[in-house]
């Protein structure tokens, strides 16, 4: 972890956090040690910072006497610890409640719990958590203290145990050279809204804001996991960004952000939606009353377009764009899949389709690609790139490469600038499609029909090969006279 600071105290706290993590992992699962550790240093954030806590909440935050750290680091030896943390999070909840800017982040530790009986033994349970609260309340994280060290050390702290300890939250993690890549090739003027469907925690909307855009653009995000959806709010208190707003719910049957009785558009759409996704209560959609899944209705096993499809109906028009990390299965995946497929081809929105190296993730070896929706196209063409090959290989998974990324952003400007005979010199990474040539291929927008990324081989003639064996018994005749006459010279000399 990389954490710009002198100080010996900060610096022997967060390895000591770390040997809590690696000791208490054999008495219960690390997914939950992590999730007790975060909230317990986000709750310790909170009470240091209390009194200044964004500037956009209508009220200073309320920490009563016996919800603040100090009580339950003053408790840290009662029997029944647990129970007198989950209470102090309620009470801090309800304290609260109208000072909140979301009504969902009323029940924001709703998802936590304390009495895990998942634990070996009480025993275990109360140690963890006492030996917790008493490394904690040394720090101070109040924004005053931690800048005379580092700045960002909160920040790294709750990215470190979030995202680099074990595997967790992988499963919902973007990994970053892919946000770099999102950021290059979403890169616009005057954004104010850019929305995530499917925020998973956060780390994607996070990451491309630091990238590229200012404080003045307002985040959208929505999530169906309650656990997910609660890292994603912490790390919005973590790095003080106001201009954000997080909501708990299901996006497809219930998408929270809307105009009136309109759904909400927005500048920019950029998600990584869930793969292998099924729906339950298919029939719902067929009421949806934003009307957003007019092209097709979605199946219940097969329901990866029903993401995008909602991503396109949240666009705004004209030169508004989206781009989406997608399976590669949807690409080319036939039925109801292929009906939403081709409705979208024939609408000339898909811009271009660009092929990433598999195994990206943690969690899944599957091949990836993106997908950017334009609604503005002025053209009938989809680019399609192939960088399948750019990657390094790590430990556990493979790592988009820096020319990658390179590779593609400077092929999608020359695409976007017309500068098409550079996009099309690079035969063997990109291709230009048009419409009418998508539709010769049934609308499949697999990067193989489209990309030859195998270099020709010399074709040899069997005249050449006759004359490379003639060559050749020619070259054997004069290595056998000579073996001859050295066989003679041999005999005689003996």
């Amino acid at each position: 972890m990389k954490i710009d600071n002198d100080n010996i105290q900060l610096r022997q706290t967060i390895w000591k956090i770390i040997r809590l993590l690696d000791w208490y992992r054999w008495y219960i699962e690390s997914s939950m040690i992590r999730e007790y550790i975060l909230v317990l240093i986000f709750y310790k954030y909170l009470n240091d910072n209390c009194n200044e806590i964004w500037s956009k909440l209508s009220n200073i935050l309320k920490i009563p006497r016996w919800s603040s750290f100090e009580y339950l680091y003053n408790n840290k030896n009662e029997k029944d610890l647990w129970n007198i943390i989950n209470n102090a999070l309620k009470d801090f909840e309800f304290e609260n409640r109208n000072v909140f800017i979301n009504d969902d982040w009323i029940a924001l530790f709703d998802s936590i719990n304390f009495n895990n009986k998942n634990f070996w033994d009480k025993d275990n349970r109360n140690h963890f958590y006492s030996d917790l609260l008493s490394l904690l309340y040394k720090l101070d994280f109040s924004n005053t203290e931690l800048s005379k060290y580092s700045k960002g050390f909160i920040k790294d702290l709750f990215h470190f145990i979030t995202y680099s300890y074990g595997s967790a939250w992988e499963d919902f993690y973007t990994p970053k050279e892919l946000v770099m890549l999102l950021s290059e090739l979403l890169k616009t003027d005057k954004v104010s809204k850019i929305y995530d469907p499917f925020n998973w925690i956060w780390n994607l909307l996070m990451w491309l804001w630091k990238e590229i855009w200012s404080n003045k653009v307002i985040l959208y995000g929505q999530e169906i996991n309650r656990t997910q959806w609660m890292i994603s709010v912490m790390n919005l208190f973590i790095n003080w960004y106001e201009n954000a707003l997080f909501s708990l719910w299901n996006t497809i049957f219930e998408p929270k952000f809307t105009d009136w009785n309109n759904l909400m558009k927005f500048d920019i759409v950029v998600s990584n939606i869930p793969f292998w996704m099924n729906l339950e209560n298919v029939e719902k959609l067929r009421k949806d009353k934003y009307w957003r899944f007019w092209r097709w209705l979605p199946t219940k096993v097969r329901a990866d377009w029903t993401c995008l499809t909602h991503i396109v109906e949240s666009i705004k028009e004209e030169t508004w764009i989206a781009g989406v990390i997608v399976p590669d299965y949807v690409l080319y995946r036939w039925v109801t899949e292929w009906n939403i497929r081709k409705t979208m081809v024939e609408e000339n929105i898909i811009e271009a389709v660009i092929s990433l190296p598999s195994n990206l993730f943690s969690w899944t070896s599957l091949a990836t690609s993106i997908i950017i929706f334009n609604k503005g196209k002025k053209d009938d063409k989809i680019l399609f790139i192939d960088a399948s090959k750019y990657f390094e290989k790590q430990v556990k998974i493979n790592k988009l490469t820096n020319i990658g990324i390179k590779i593609i952003v400077d092929i999608y400007n020359d695409f976007k600038s017309w500068n098409l005979k550079d996009v099309i010199c690079n035969k063997y990474f990109s291709y230009i499609a048009e419409i009418d040539e998508v539709r010769e291929k049934n609308f499949d927008l697999n990067i193989q029909l489209y990309v030859n990324n195998y270099e020709e081989e010399n074709i040899i003639t069997l005249d050449e090969i006759t004359d490379d064996i003639i060559l050749l018994d020619i070259e054997y005749i004069k290595s056998e006279e000579i073996v001859k006459e050295r066989l003679i010279d041999l005999w005689i000399k003996k």
